[in-house]
């Protein structure tokens, strides 16, 4: 009996894929249960795409999750999303600051 390098599933002799992970069998050799490769394949994903950042941004408290969740497994996307979210806040203080002295010259003006 066979069983898949990736989730560790038994596996039928000339099965090309695994029925439980999707894993491509003819590329592996077969080993005994309890060997199977339990890293996930999560690299791939891990782009650090800015589309994390502008959610981060539009929604700071979402980047600010997604960086605790993300931060040993995706680096690059939680560094995005956290950056986003960063950058966020720092832009709202700002205009907050802003606007208060906009408001207080013009009231001390009055």
């Amino acid at each position: 009996m066979n069983y898949c390098n990736h989730c560790g599933e038994k596996v039928n002799q000339g099965q090309e894929f695994c029925f439980n992970c999707g894993a491509n069998l003819s590329q592996q050799q077969s080993q005994q249960p309890g060997q199977f490769n339990q890293q996930p394949n999560n690299q791939s994903q891990d782009t650090g795409n800015a589309g994390w950042g502008v959610l981060g941004f539009c929604f700071p408290l979402v980047g600010l999750i997604l960086y605790i969740v993300w931060n040993k497994d995706r680096p690059r996307d939680a560094k995005s999303a956290g950056m986003g979210a960063l950058i966020s806040v720092i832009v709202s203080v700002v205009f907050y600051i802003l606007y208060f002295i906009l408001i207080l010259g013009l009231a001390s003006a009055l």
